[in-house]
């Protein structure tokens, strides 16, 4: 009685504690070499607390069994029950990425977002994963997502999630820098191209500009000397003096049906038979009459 009423008396301290906080109770065994201080030190608590949770051990040594407890804050158990709940998709993710996989751990992460809801550390996870693959905008939009989930899963990794979105966000803007310039020096690039075709373009319009004016010149001084020798030729006004070929015969004065026989064979009836020309009676065009103009 007297034992059970001491171990009440030395545990009530702890008690007055766990009323705010979870504790869990571990087992160590002592190895050669450690100490009371040693052991407290190791699990983050007092000698005092690892005391009162050892009432009955008198001695201490080699291999002996010590209760070990272990105090977490509210913030903090609600932290491990999370990270519990999604433990399954954290070691298979966690496998892929080292792995080198980080696609197959996204999915491995997004469908733990499906199956267990929104969960800050999640969200990390996949923005880690689009870190690894270079893709800054989609890390930075995961990652304050993440900062921005109102649950403890983020409990002792928010300052890793906040550096690595700053370091996102840098790269992201080195990123955007260098693609600025890209697109600059393409820009002065296409201009460049653009300015010499166009200068090409007008040298070449000009230079054909001047050689048909040349042409027009020599055509027209022969178009007059052709007419003036068609007109002397004729020793009067004749139709030929106007230079313009017959359409129908094409200058050449004859019959186009007879070709300036004045008759054709006819196959109308299946049976070859020379008849005389329709259109003409001695072979001659019949629109200029054998002069071959109009």
């Amino acid at each position: 009685m007297m034992k059970k009423l001491l171990c009440f008396l030395l545990l009530l301290p702890i008690s007055f504690v766990c009323m705010a906080q979870e504790v869990e109770i571990r087992v160590h065994e002592v190895q050669r070499g450690e100490s009371l201080e040693h052991v407290a030190a190791r699990y983050g608590i007092s000698v005092e607390d690892l005391l009162a949770a050892n009432v009955f051990a008198n001695h201490f040594y080699v291999g002996q069994k010590l209760n070990i407890p272990i105090l977490y804050s509210q913030e903090k158990t609600e932290a491990y029950i999370l990270l519990d709940k999604i433990r399954k998709y954290l070691l298979e993710g966690t496998e892929e990425e080292n792995r080198g996989k980080c696609s197959s751990a996204r999915k491995i992460y997004e469908e733990g977002l499906s199956t267990q809801g929104e969960i800050a550390y999640l969200h990390y996870c996949i923005g880690r994963c689009h870190y690894k693959n270079n893709s800054w905008k989609k890390a930075i939009k995961e990652l304050r997502l993440a900062l921005q989930i109102d649950d403890s899963s983020l409990y002792m990794a928010k300052d890793t999630v906040e550096n690595l979105l700053a370091d996102a966000q840098e790269k992201r803007e080195m990123q955007l820098e260098e693609r600025r310039a890209m697109w600059s020096e393409l820009g002065a690039g296409l201009a460049a191209t653009v300015a010499v075709a166009a200068n090409a373009y007008v040298q070449s319009k000009t230079q054909k500009g001047g050689s048909g004016a040349g042409s027009s010149r020599v055509g027209s001084s022969s178009s007059v000397s052709a007419s003036d020798e068609t007109g002397t030729s004729g020793g009067g006004v004749t139709n030929s003096q106007s230079g313009k070929r017959c359409r129908q015969c094409l200058g050449s004065g004859k019959c186009k049906t007879c070709n300036g026989k004045g008759h054709y064979f006819d196959n109308s009836y299946g049976i070859a038979r020379e008849a005389e020309c329709p259109n003409c009676s001695d072979g001659s065009c019949s629109s200029c009459g054998g002069t071959g103009y109009r």
